[in-house]
């Protein structure tokens, strides 16, 4: 038995960090502790909705309070949009998120449900029962397809006081009556949202559409107020520069939705705090710093169990005689190869259950790891000296005692991640909450379920970039970090030029080369990229660690397994 100080030490200055992290973004989540931030459990027909209130500690039945309840776009979850309930909150606005139907922890099926409302009509008559609430001053905001929900809702209810339409819910809905039509009066103060950069509008005959709706004769203007709070016409489009992803993440849009509701609703205690004033963009990068300091905290620990257990070295620069090829156009090859099968894989999949997104982007990982060891198999031998044997490969891949550390790696993160949920009502999250509590049961199961079909896919990157490619051990920092940013750089070089090809003209000409759903699809690859970073530096790691890429292929396995399955929406289109 071996005892590694250095990585004793890591462990310590990581958990500092993580801890001090952690503690500010959930003093952040609560505004240093007058606001109550409380998970609710909303009864819709047979089903239970998911939601997390968040509530002025000011409030009390005496002083009834205006409520909003918030909800987000497809394959997403509430998390989306905790940062604008933080920031209404902090004003006195009641904020309640929820999970639609089929999404996050609320269960049901996506696809499968005749509520064009998505359970939101639910959560609105949950929040009008608490006695705090002052029920004539309700307010919806959605994102995407919460924003048709929001739409819904506001015709079934019939006495929503404002209304916020983000990236969505402006179509005609395909004469659906369940969604009303827009006009001069429907919604009530109604204001829209959304980036100029957004794939699926274009955004000049938007301008010319919305006339009827704010009752003007020409082209609608961004950023000024039509109609009146007073008659419930008011009326104002917003729009800013940036992606249909991160629109509720913008702070010019949280900014205008925290007015916008603060003038309609007017809350009785309204703290006066100032457009600039936003917490929740600090809150999500404490976290985003917080999962940094948890990798290499996981790292350290790896670390440490790995000298303690004594595992010998079984390949890497003194190991096996294999032969190493040095062409990185190879690569090259199989980097490509994930980007050109992206598109098709991920529209095959939108037809097949359990999971809508995330079913896609399995198939998508899987083909191109199988496709990937074919290449290996059969075209490697033919531009290299290298005849891989796959079998012999998967069979020396990883022991009993590398399993061991990455079970006790993945326990680990479970319990950090619900400890992180119970304790300060925050998740780890990029963009959408990572490592949740797997729930309703059908997620724990397609967790398992995808395991094997990710690991055809991390085990083929590692052969690809480790075991096949001349990857030496560098003697300085310096190096090793220069090395593994090429590797990264060659992995994401095809799907970075994708995404500058589909933003490069938005951004540069105002010219959407890919629009519509395409184009929204594409904008997934924004979402992937952190996953191949993340998955990158694990099996870098524990190829540096063990000497072989398979413990690495298997627990980036487990945990991209574990955030697709709690991630994406359950059911499919059909």
């Amino acid at each position: 038995m071996t005892f590694n100080r250095k990585a004793l030490l890591f462990l310590v200055f990581f958990s500092l960090i993580l801890t001090t992290g952690m503690v500010t973004a959930g003093l952040l989540n609560s505004n240093f502790g007058t606001v109550d931030v409380e998970p609710v459990s909303i009864s819709h027909a047979e089903i239970q909705l998911s939601g997390l209130l968040y509530k002025p500690k000011s409030i009390s039945p005496l002083t009834p309070h205006p409520a909003v309840v918030l909800t987000h776009g497809i394959a997403s979850s509430k998390e989306y949009v905790s940062g604008i309930a933080l920031e209404l909150s902090r004003r006195g606005i009641i904020s309640l998120i929820v999970d639609e139907i089929g999404h996050g922890n609320s269960g049901g099926t996506f696809g499968f449900t005749s509520d064009p409302t998505l359970g939101i009509l639910s959560a609105i008559q949950y929040i009008e029962s608490l006695s705090y609430v002052n029920r004539l001053s309700i307010g919806l905001v959605g994102h995407s397809l919460g924003a048709g929900a929001v739409r819904a809702t506001s015709v079934a209810h019939g006495n929503i006081t404002a209304t916020v339409l983000i990236g969505g819910g402006l179509g005609e809905m395909v004469e659906n009556t369940a969604y009303g039509v827009l006009n001069a009066t429907f919604p009530k103060n109604l204001l829209i949202a959304i980036g100029n950069q957004d794939i699926l509008f274009d955004i000049p005959s938007l301008r010319e559409d919305l006339a009827p709706v704010f009752n003007t004769s020409g082209v609608v203007e961004p950023n000024i107020q039509y109609g009146d709070f007073s008659t419930n016409t008011a009326r104002k489009l917003v729009l800013t520069s940036t992606i249909h992803l991160a629109e509720t993440f913008d702070p010019q849009i949280v900014s205008e939705i925290v007015q916008w509701m603060s003038l309609a609703l007017n809350p009785p205690t309204q703290v006066q705090l100032s457009s600039s004033d936003l917490i929740f963009l600090i809150r999500d990068l404490v976290i985003i710093g917080s999962l940094i300091a948890f990798i290499g905290f996981l790292c350290s620990f790896s670390s440490l169990l790995y000298h303690l257990l004594d595992i010998p070295e079984k390949k890497g620069e003194n190991g096996d005689d294999r032969t190493f090829h040095e062409n990185w156009k190879i690569l090259l090859v199989w980097s490509c190869l994930g980007a050109i099968l992206f598109l098709p894989t991920m529209i095959m999949g939108f037809f097949i259950p359990p999971l809508l997104f995330g079913t896609s982007i399995i198939w998508w990982l899987f083909i191109w790891g199988v496709l990937g060891l074919l290449l290996l198999k059969f075209l490697l031998p033919k531009f290299t000296e290298i005849i891989p044997d796959i079998r012999e490969e998967v069979k020396n891949s990883s022991n009993r005692q590398e399993l061991l550390i990455v079970a006790v790696l993945i326990v680990i993160i479970y319990i950090t991640s619900i400890s992180l949920k119970t304790v300060f009502r925050i998740n780890f999250q990029v963009l959408a909450p990572l490592f949740g509590d797997l729930l309703p049961i059908s997620r724990l199961v397609i967790f398992f379920v995808f395991i094997p079909f990710l690991f055809f896919n991390f085990f083929a990157d590692g052969l690809f970039f480790y075991e096949y490619y001349n990857y030496r051990e560098r003697d300085d920092v310096k190096s090793t970090i220069l090395q593994f940013f090429k590797i990264v750089g060659i992995k994401i070089a095809p799907f970075g030029l994708i995404i500058v090809i589909l933003y490069g003209p938005l951004f540069l000409f105002d010219h959407k080369v890919v629009p519509g759903f395409l184009g929204l699809i594409l904008e997934f690859l924004v979402g992937m990229i952190p996953l191949i970073l993340i998955s990158s530096f694990f099996i870098d790691w524990f190829y540096r660690l063990t000497g072989s890429s398979g413990t690495g292929a298997f627990f980036n396995a487990l945990i991209i397994a574990w955030i697709i399955a709690d991630t994406f929406t359950l059911g499919g289109f059909l």
